[in-house]
């Protein structure tokens, strides 16, 4: 109740405020994964467009992504780690989307166990996210080689180019048809993704928090709207 009479209060004050008719414009990052790029860009966008907010979204990996929010040139990003916040002081948590864990995934009828992480002779995909696999200390003696992004590896793997690559799997995930693979479970600390904001945008954290909130709820209550996304609530 609390969090509502919040968020009532919050939106009242933003649409009487000067110029709260004008789209003020807000840019935010992404990885290209099929489930940020599918369900996630469109429920941000129909989120900030309800608070008057125009979105502008471009695709970035964590290295530029880094780069870019340290100098102030994003407002934030759809969806990240939470470790990254030790790296980036400026970013904030704002919603939490899903609870994830890492996988490796391989074409049936090959191996897939703990053991072919450390045989040299296996090579493992992986996107080029090095700040974040490093939090997870994935030292292993298999070769990785890494890829532009999660849907460059879905597509060399239907290609035939790939056997084996990491993905990252939870409840949010489980929406998008992956590969049909064997699959083993890493064993790594819990991976916690949100959609974030930078420290200077701080002021919408309980506006988007609750709107968000809002319109999930709402989707998970008409199973057959064209959105198929249905998060755990935070």
């Amino acid at each position: 109740m609390k969090h509502l009479l919040l968020y009532s209060l919050c939106l009242a004050l933003f649409c009487s405020s000067p110029g709260a008719g004008q789209m003020k414009p807000l840019l935010f990052s992404y990885t290209s994964h099929p489930i940020i790029e599918r369900d996630l860009i469109p429920l941000l966008t129909e989120a900030y467009r309800n608070l008057g907010y125009e979105t502008s979204f471009v695709n970035m990996p964590s290295d530029r992504f880094i780069q870019q929010f340290e100098s102030g040139s994003l407002d934030g990003d759809v969806a990240r780690l939470n470790q990254l916040t030790g790296l980036l002081p400026f970013m904030r948590l704002v919603y939490k989307f899903d609870e994830i864990s890492m996988t490796l995934r391989c074409r049936p009828g090959i191996s897939c166990e703990e053991a072919d992480l450390d045989n040299p002779k296996n090579i493992i995909f992986i996107p080029a996210q090095t700040q974040v696999f490093s939090f997870l200390q994935l030292n292993y003696k298999a070769k990785i080689y890494t890829v532009r992004d999660w849907s460059q590896i879905t597509e060399m793997y239907y290609a035939g180019k790939l056997d084996r690559f990491f993905w990252l799997e939870g409840n949010l995930l489980q929406n998008h048809k992956t590969p049909k693979t064997n699959s083993f479970m890493i064993k790594t600390q819990p991976l916690d993704i949100y959609h974030v904001l930078h420290e200077s945008q701080a002021e919408l954290i309980p506006l988007i928090s609750a709107e968000l909130e809002r319109l999930i709820a709402k989707k998970a209550a008409d199973p057959q709207g064209e959105h198929e996304f249905k998060p755990d609530q935070p």
